[in-house]
C-alpha cells in the first residue's frame, strides 16, 4: 500500500513516485491524471501541504532550528522549505513561529499587581 513505513527511508513514509506507481496499476500520468480529478490538486500540491502542516506543527511545538525541520518534513533543505511554506501559508517559517510565540505569550500588562 502506498505510504506504508519505509524502514530505511529517513521519513516515516515513503511518497517516492516509484513506490507509489509499484503500489497500482497504471502508468503516472494516468495516476496524477486521476489524483487530480477526485481531489482538486496534485499529488505535488498534496504532499507539499502535508509537509507544511507537518512542519507548522514542530514549528509550533519544538525549538528545532528550520534546517532540521525541513530534513524532517521531506524538503530537502531550508531554502525549498522557506518558498513552499510561504506559497502555503504566506508568511515564512521564522516569522510564523515569532508569530505563534507572540500570540501565545500572556499579557502581563494587565495583570492586576498586589
Amino acid at each position: 500500500m502506498a505510504g506504508d513505513p519505509n524502514p530505511n527511508s529517513p521519513h516515516r513514509y515513503d511518497f517516492s513516485k516509484e513506490y507509489i506507481l509499484a503500489s497500482c496499476e497504471g502508468s503516472l500520468r494516468r495516476l496524477q491524471t486521476r489524483f487530480k480529478d477526485q481531489l482538486g490538486r496534485t499529488i505535488l500540491q498534496e504532499i507539499n501541504g502535508r509537509r507544511v502542516t507537518y512542519a507548522q506543527m514542530l514549528l509550533k511545538t519544538t525549538n528545532k532550528k528550520i534546517h532540521l525541520i525541513a530534513a524532517e518534513c521531506g524538503f530537502g533543505g531550508s531554502v525549498k522549505m522557506i518558498r513552499v511554506f510561504n506559497q502555503y501559508v504566506g508568511t515564512s517559517p521564522k516569522r510564523y513561529r515569532k508569530e505563534l510565540r507572540r500570540t501565545e505569550l500572556p499579557d502581563i500588562s494587565a495583570a492586576k499587581v498586589e
